[in-house]
């Protein structure tokens, strides 16, 4: 019961900063949770890229590297389950929530309906006006922002290779780039995406995941996802604008109904064949994180 307890505390007590900037995640899965959507989204590419991609690619290609390319959906089928694994891993140890499951699924329940009648039809409409051109701009700009994060997490991982490019790219693009709209970094310098937050790096020093947890709003997570949320939303600069909650909330609603804008469709066909959308979104979810981690 102290278990379930700290969990429920961390859902409702940490909803008023994670407003502020901007949490990830770091994308993934079966149900039209919004709050999943950006991590759904990563693991969409990732599955996608594995269909449409020739073998001798590396598995460990970071989401970065992909976003730009707008998956074809017309390709892909789901007659195979996108959530299985050829090999056991953490995620399996987390499959039993016990009494935490039942305020979950209500959250999910809350977080599909806002998915389904604000965020879907906003998406798509925002699509039909604007441009992919200004749309990959608007995302450039969010995880340029999210710099200062990757730089910390890298370095608590030991990782100097991708603390570099997490500066070398962040100054770049922030001078050169007009602000981070155009990846000048790797565009021009061949210089790679960093996919890195807080709850990697807690994960590779040794901190378990803790329980399974459905956000309002901000989707599935873990007990650690939520610390590192915290972390990431403290170092991203949108929190320091003084701007005020409501601002901070439109610029969190801009990212989200921008990123939704590049794959609405592919989550609603992974959708379909659902037979379970909270327990898809969870494995789903767990098995990403997993790879994110190992990578």
């Amino acid at each position: 019961m102290k278990l379930i307890s700290v969990s429920t505390i961390l859902v409702f007590g940490l909803m008023a900063p994670l407003a502020w900037g901007k949490g990830l995640v770091g994308s993934e899965e079966g149900t039209s949770s919004i709050a999943g959507d950006h991590l759904l989204a990563k693991e969409i590419d990732i599955h996608l890229e594995k269909k449409t991609k020739p073998r001798e690619e590396e598995p460990g290609m970071t989401l970065e590297k992909k976003m730009p390319e707008k998956p074809d959906s017309t390709e892909d089928t789901f007659e195979d389950d996108p959530f299985a694994s050829e090999e056991p891993d953490k995620a399996e140890e987390m499959e039993e929530e016990g009494a935490m499951e039942d305020i979950n699924r209500a959250m999910h329940d809350v977080n599909d309906t806002i998915f389904e009648y604000f965020f879907k039809p906003v998406a798509k409409g925002y699509r039909d006006v604007m441009p992919e051109e200004g749309r990959m701009a608007v995302r450039n700009v969010f995880d340029n922002l999210k710099s200062p994060a990757k730089l910390v997490s890298s370095a608590v991982q030991g990782d100097s290779d991708k603390s570099g490019r997490a500066v070398s790219r962040f100054l770049i693009n922030t001078t050169l780039g007009m602000g981070g709209m155009l990846d000048v970094a790797k565009e021009e310098y061949g210089i790679e995406n960093v996919d890195e937050d807080f709850e990697q790096a807690l994960a590779v020093r040794g901190v378990g995941a803790g329980d399974y947890i459905v956000l309002p709003v901000l989707g599935p997570t873990t007990t650690r996802g939520v610390v590192g949320r915290v972390v990431d939303t403290a170092l991203n600069p949108l929190s320091y604008t003084g701007v005020g909650f409501a601002a901070n909330a439109v610029i969190n609603t801009t990212e989200r109904v921008n990123d939704t804008s590049f794959y609405v469709d592919d989550i609603e066909q992974l959708n379909e064949g659902a037979i379970d959308p909270y327990q898809s979104q969870k494995h789903f979810y767990l098995q990403l994180r997993e790879k994110q981690i190992k990578e």
